[in-house]
């Protein structure tokens, strides 16, 4: 079920995607020294439960110490405050679980869910939604990073058509790992990416087949490459999700924004909230951020909440947006993608040579 742990306990180990991983932006906005906790902005424009309807595709990563898996389920919310949902793959076997359950999205825009330590943020309309567990003393015992995309209709291979920046987190038996890699989806079924940059180094291309459902639902093979992949694709085409589903004992999640043209620092502006899955040589960690941008290349953060419990605000920071959409904060390893319209960024930190972090982060704007 979603917003729940597997009950098996597999020491997965995430998959080093021998080229095709994409890389995790390499800055943590958690890497200051301990401190208090912060809120959540007020003001955001999703303020009701009715902003969650409809079916969705709700992908998780989990760790709990010990272990790592990742999860793809099919939800339904019913606009009201309750939902349904169905285990339609668990990297550990578990699949098949169905469960129901409330949630609450709150005057500050913030998504809640009864008897869970998720939270998080759906986007203003819906479409999208980024949560995480902080929590790793709770009663389930895990921290996770979950992502929802909202099922289409009618759709098609024609649907993903363009250039696509993914970022990418997973796990081996060696620590957290990242990547971001630039894809070409053709429009007709035929893919081809490089390798952007990798915390393992790792460089090189790819070619590969992909479908599209009329719901959205999307299924990847590479060529050379023995594993599978399986995803949801926005309605609108611009953002993409995909999880591995080879039960092998390794997992990942990974995050697709289409490039743009003509934008700039002012299109990143106002409020956002990020949801990271992070880690390093020894620990694996999720935390929760509000940021403000301002449009001219500053913006500030609030950390609301870290299953590490470092939550010292970081100094207030510069960022550039290119033409294309690169997002760049900098200063750090912090490299993503803005979406064209400003209401969704995805990050990652691959850079294990400075404070030795790597991790995925998606932002969402209020």
């Amino acid at each position: 079920m979603p917003f729940h742990p597997n009950s098996s306990s597999i020491c997965s180990k995430l998959i080093y995607l021998c080229g095709i991983l994409f890389v995790l932006m390499s800055f943590s906005l958690t890497d200051c020294s301990s401190g208090g906790g912060g809120s959540d902005n007020d003001g955001g424009s999703q303020n009701g439960n009715n902003i969650l309807s409809g079916d969705y595709q709700f992908d998780l990563i989990f760790h709990d110490g010990s272990s790592d898996w990742n999860q793809i389920n099919t939800v339904t919310f019913d606009g009201s405050g309750g939902y349904n949902a169905e285990v339609s793959y668990d990297s550990t076997g578990d699949s098949g679980t169905s469960s129901s359950g409330t949630y609450t999205v709150g005057t500050d825009g913030s998504v809640t869910f009864a008897g869970t330590d998720i939270v998080g943020l759906p986007s203003a309309d819906g479409s999208i939604m980024a949560v995480t567990d902080t929590d790793p003393d709770g009663a389930d015992g895990d921290i996770s990073l979950g992502i929802a995309l909202k099922k289409g209709s009618a759709m098609s291979v024609a649907s993903l058509n363009g250039t696509y920046i993914i970022c990418q987190v997973r796990r081996d038996d060696e620590r957290v790992k990242a990547s971001r890699m630039e894809f070409d989806f053709e429009g007709d079924g035929a893919a081809s990416g490089t390798i952007l940059e990798d915390s393992d180094n790792s460089t090189g291309s790819f070619s590969g087949t992909y479908t599209v459902a009329a719901d959205g639902a999307f299924a990847m093979a590479i060529t050379g490459l023995a594993k599978e992949f399986e995803g949801q694709v926005a309605s609108d085409g611009n953002l993409l999700l995909i999880l591995d589903t080879e039960d092998d004992g390794e997992v990942l999640m990974m995050v697709g924004v289409k490039t743009a043209s003509g934008m700039d620092d002012s299109d990143l502006s106002g409020d956002y909230q990020m949801n990271q899955f992070g880690g390093d040589a020894t620990d694996t960690w999720t935390t929760r951020i509000d940021i403000t941008a301002d449009g001219a290349g500053s913006l500030t953060a609030d950390i609301l909440a870290d299953s590490s419990d470092d939550l010292t605000d970081p100094p207030t920071m510069d960022y550039t947006v290119g033409d294309h959409g690169m997002f760049v904060i900098t200063g750090t390893d912090n490299v993503g993608q803005l979406s064209a319209d400003g209401e969704v960024f995805v990050m990652v930190d691959n850079d294990t040579s400075g404070d030795g972090d790597v991790m995925l982060l998606i932002g969402i704007k209020k």
